[in-house]
């Protein structure tokens, strides 16, 4: 049966395959770039909230086996929560103290030592 068959039989002419999924195909890639993009931007806008988001979840995670060994001692929850957030803030405090003091030697010690350093490689350049 040829085409023209077809059309005095139908009444209408038959697409051919191509007239009728290069639309849906180009719509189709469309809806896709169109949902990428804007997940790729809702991403790029809460990047800052999900990473404390993520960050607070490891930290609920760490401080839970405290907390519950309080509260199974007795203690509220809250009050658990509390002691163990405030100890761990001592915790991070006298680290960061340390940590600042190491530095601060070791600052201090490089500046004292800078004259040889550079009498060292002065003579490594000449040679």
């Amino acid at each position: 049966m040829t085409d023209s068959e077809r059309t005095q039989e139908t009444g209408t002419r038959e697409k051919n395959w191509y007239a009728v999924w290069i639309p849906r195909l180009a719509a189709a890639i469309v809806v896709v770039l169109a949902v990428g993009f804007g997940v790729t931007w809702v991403f790029e806008s809460t990047t800052d909230f999900l990473l404390m988001l993520l960050v607070a979840v490891f930290l609920a995670f760490a401080m839970l086996p405290a907390v519950d060994g309080l509260s199974k001692r007795g203690w509220r929850r809250g009050a658990a929560t509390g002691v163990v957030m405030a100890l761990g803030a001592v915790i991070i405090a006298v680290f960061s103290f340390a940590m600042f003091n190491l530095l601060i030697g070791q600052i201090n010690q490089l500046i004292d030592r800078l004259p040889d350093y550079v009498d060292t490689v002065t003579i490594w350049l000449r040679d």
